[in-house]
């Protein structure tokens, strides 16, 4: 693989999980990233949320107390209470959506999808659980990871960062005119991605996509549910840390 690792990604979506940074934030970063690489290296970028560099993410994500004041011992014993682990975890699938829809290469740090914990190195490279994953994750990957395999657009679509502002952050992609964004032949498809990082309110949002597309949508992180568009126009309700992939050209 010719690419770099996309630390930049990584910690501008953190920012946005952790409510550091609002939506509109994040999206501007990521514009800057788009614009700063030639579009080959862009869309090869090896797009990471865990590494043997960093804490493990799902101990991030479930606000782990800081390390700094921490003994050894105590960073080896320390495990996220179950009400944490439980938002991490489902930050973590919002986050790993983001990372199997967004252009680039997702890069799956061992563990992270059977929720491993742990500070920095050496707590970050523990051993397997084998036989405790977290199963809810496992599957969450496999779905995940299947639906970014089964659909060109998430690969080779282009990206429409939609300008959405404070916990709701999405964007398109698109390939249109039998082309995908390097010229090659490709089926046309469409894609809106949206995440409501909040755990506690749901979010209402429109969104102008007739200039790409109208009709039926399909909800593929909901059982393929039709979503109706209104001319063009989507009116959405997204719970609390839901994520949606909205298709155009659905698969059964």
């Amino acid at each position: 693989l010719d690419s770099v690792m996309n630390y930049p990604f990584r910690d501008t979506m953190l920012d946005f999980f952790l409510h550091n940074k609002d939506a509109k934030h994040t999206a501007r970063v990521l514009m800057r990233i788009y614009e700063n690489y030639p579009l080959h290296n862009f869309y090869s970028n090896m797009n990471l949320i865990g590494t043997h560099d960093v804490p493990r993410v799902l101990t991030i994500l479930g606000e782990a107390p800081s390390e700094e004041g921490m003994s050894l011992s105590e960073k080896e014993k320390y495990r996220l209470p179950e009400q944490k682990r439980r938002t991490g975890i489902a930050r973590l699938k919002l986050l790993s959506l983001i990372q199997m829809t967004f252009p680039g290469v997702p890069s799956v740090y061992y563990g992270d999808e059977a929720g491993m914990e742990g500070y920095r190195d050496p707590l970050n490279r523990g051993t397997y659980p084998w036989g405790k994953e977290e199963k809810e994750l496992q599957n969450w990957y496999r779905k995940i990871i299947g639906i970014r395999n089964r659909y060109d657009v998430l690969s080779t679509g282009k990206l429409i960062l939609l300008p959405l502002e404070g916990d709701v952050f999405g964007y398109i992609r698109v390939i249109s005119n039998g082309m995908d964004v390097f010229g090659n032949t490709a089926n046309d498809n469409l894609a809106v991605i949206l995440v409501n990082r909040n755990k506690d309110l749901e979010r209402r949002v429109t969104i102008d996509i007739s200039r790409y597309c109208s009709g039926v949508l399909y909800n593929l992180v909901r059982g393929n549910i039709p979503v109706e568009t209104a001319e063009g126009i989507l009116n959405l309700v997204l719970k609390p840390l839901e994520g949606m992939i909205l298709i155009k050209n659905h698969e059964e």
